[in-house]
């Protein structure tokens, strides 16, 4: 197993994260929610990092998340197709999987940063903060 995942910019995948609006879903940006002074710092920091890592972007997106350590989109989420396909059953994956022996590992703590959104996609995936955007 490798010590280091690869960074988002040497994923390659053919699989594109969609997020498809219901029909008449319009734009939306929300106000900033109150922070601590403490949050602030905290907040500022792990948007460098992110930004310095390429996971992020300044943009001029209309849609804006509110942001605290995590991205509110709900209101994004009412407005999105669902996706209807099942799950699948563990005890079948499970069965397929008896005698593999390669094995993918995830990177958990930013597992959303590896996930390639399809590009006319990305600016519905914008936050706002107090940093400019």
């Amino acid at each position: 197993m490798p010590d280091k995942l690869l960074p988002v910019a040497q994923l390659s995948s053919t699989a594109e994260h969609e997020i498809n609006l219901e029909p008449g879903a319009r734009a939306k940006s929300f106000l900033l929610y109150h922070l601590s002074e403490l949050e602030l710092g905290e907040m500022k920091q792990q948007l460098t990092e992110i930004l310095r890592a390429g996971h992020i972007r300044y943009s001029k997106s209309p849609w804006g998340a509110p942001l605290r350590m995590w991205m509110d989109i709900r209101y994004l989420n009412k407005s999105t197709i669902k996706d209807a396909t099942p799950l699948g059953r563990i005890d079948k994956i499970r069965q397929r999987l008896r005698g593999a022996t390669r094995f993918s590992a995830f990177d958990l703590m930013s597992g959303y940063h590896q996930l390639q959104i399809r590009a006319e996609d990305i600016p519905k995936t914008a936050f706002n903060t107090r940093y400019g955007g």
